[in-house]
């Protein structure tokens, strides 16, 4: 895969990010002769009587009375929801992209994910020369410590889905599950997982040393490095993807975490200067 060179250079990396302070909100609203564009950065959250989302859709009206619905697209983060839940529910599941889904469908305003496939991920990450135990570590930790957030608790169905995603990264390793164990034991500095990957279902897992592992905003260990090339790897293509849209003259309204805002505003920011 051939990086654009343009693009990437002027992406600000997760490690860069964190070594300084962003406020939230994080809006980009730029315009350029008939065109605009406003992305507004935020930390996440499930809450819906959160008062940035009444914000959000004032923003959003304000937007539609200027530029029109015809050649509006709502960007969002993540897969786009499958099912149009009750707005609190929306919220509760998918945070700000639930609600911009909501949005889009009560507006008549078409709608884009802009996150990047599995394949495209791959080959960024593969091409960054990190050792694949290594991947797959992080992928692991990630995995886990998202879960662990939601409920607390390790499912059958979970650890088949790591699987799957495995499956695309390594051919079939029967030990692959007792290498990621014996990496996440080494940079943890316990045994902090059971020998039997089906034993997590019922195992006591320490959600700090997990995050400690695989948290992209730090540089620790090897891990904490693929974890920020994972979000290299979603700033880029989301990049690429916004800068597309922009190129076919539509106009993009959008909520997306901070750092990817605060990331990718300067590639964004060239084209409205260009």
């Amino acid at each position: 895969m051939k990086i654009n060179q343009n693009v990437i250079k002027n992406i600000l990396t997760i490690i860069n990010y964190s070594s300084r302070k962003y406020r939230s909100p994080y809006i980009l609203n730029l315009q350029k002769q008939n065109q605009g564009l406003l992305i507004y950065g935020c930390k996440h959250s499930n809450n819906y009587k959160d008062k940035k989302f009444r914000k959000i859709e004032q923003l959003f009206h304000k937007f539609l009375d200027e530029y029109g619905k015809k050649e509006t697209m709502i960007i969002i983060e993540g897969d786009i929801p499958e099912k149009n839940y009750p707005l609190e529910k929306m919220v509760s599941k998918y945070r700000e992209s639930g609600f911009m889904y909501k949005l889009a469908i009560e507006n008549s305003v078409k709608k884009i994910s802009v996150e990047p496939t599995l394949r495209e991920i791959k080959s960024f990450v593969l091409n960054r020369r990190h050792k694949k135990i290594d991947i797959l570590t992080w992928i692991f930790c990630n995995m886990l410590v998202n879960k662990l957030k939601i409920s607390k608790k390790i499912t059958i169905k979970d650890i088949d889905d790591f699987k799957k995603i495995i499956e695309t990264f390594l051919n079939n390793d029967k030990d692959i599950y007792k290498k990621i164990v014996a990496r996440i034991n080494y940079f943890s500095g316990k045994n902090i997982l059971p020998e039997n990957i089906y034993l997590l279902t019922k195992f006591n897992l320490n959600l700090r040393l997990l995050k400690g592992i695989e948290d992209p905003f730090i540089n620790n260990t090897s891990i904490n490095l693929v974890g920020a090339d994972f979000n290299l790897a979603r700033d880029y293509f989301m990049a690429k993807k916004i800068l597309y849209l922009l190129e076919k003259k539509k106009n993009i309204f959008g909520v997306l975490g901070l750092n990817h805002v605060v990331s990718q505003a300067s590639v964004i920011k060239k084209y409205f200067l260009n």
